[in-house]
């Protein structure tokens, strides 16, 4: 008898989107990481072509980012009833 796994099957399109989702979270971490002054090397050697070309793509800007106060900090407000996240509190560009 065969398992029937067609419950996992996904359309290349899926897999793709799903790589894309990955390597968007990968970035965001070594984002993180890089802005609290952590060694993202690792990291983005880890994360293949996709990671290193969005890396590739960022890391100049990072250069600006200084005087950084927090990275995903939660919120919320009481007054006005709503939650969310701040990624950064930083200086970009002396500003």
């Amino acid at each position: 008898m065969m398992d029937d796994f067609s419950f996992v099957q996904m359309t290349c399109l899926q897999l793709s989107e799903l790589d894309m989702l990955n390597s968007g979270s990968t970035v965001h971490k070594a984002i993180e990481r890089y802005m609290l002054g952590d060694d993202v090397d690792g990291l983005i050697g880890d994360g293949g072509d996709q990671v290193q070309g969005y890396w590739k793509s960022v890391c100049d800007e990072l250069a600006h980012i200084t005087d950084v106060k927090c990275t995903e900090h939660r919120l919320s407000h009481g007054a006005l009833l709503y939650t969310g996240a701040i990624d950064c509190i930083a200086r970009y560009r002396d500003r």
